[in-house]
């Protein structure tokens, strides 16, 4: 009897737990995107083309995140809810490219946000 006692405690703390941790994850929103160029009389790659380089996100109240991103051009991160503003670009633009044309965007719980980081060459 001590046995099933056991098993059905221990069960019972493996099914909370594994609850909580999806609570856990899901008190998130997602941001996906691209880091685009676009613009210039003699730009290689064409204008529109997904490049790597780095993206940050900065919460309205002055914390920020920085990401890489890869040659695929394209990201995808969790935040926590709340206002923020996204910039970056590749090495040598960095930061000078604006996510969201330049405006803040808002992060809500379990709701995900594709932006574009537009680098303009001139």
């Amino acid at each position: 009897m001590r046995q099933v006692i056991a098993l059905l405690a221990l069960t019972g703390v493996l099914v909370s737990g594994s609850s909580a941790l999806s609570g856990a994850a899901s008190a998130y929103g997602v941001v996906t995107g691209s880091i685009r160029v676009t613009g210039g009389v003699e730009f290689n790659p064409p204008p529109g083309s997904v490049t790597s380089g780095r993206v940050v996100f900065k919460e309205e109240h002055g914390r920020a995140l920085t990401i890489g991103v890869g040659q695929s051009g394209t990201f995808s991160v969790k935040l926590k809810p709340g206002i923020y503003t996204a910039f970056g670009g590749p090495p040598g633009w960095f930061p000078n490219c604006h996510g969201n044309n330049d405006k803040p965007f808002r992060i809500s719980t379990g709701h995900t946000k594709k932006i574009v980081v537009a680098c303009v060459a001139l």
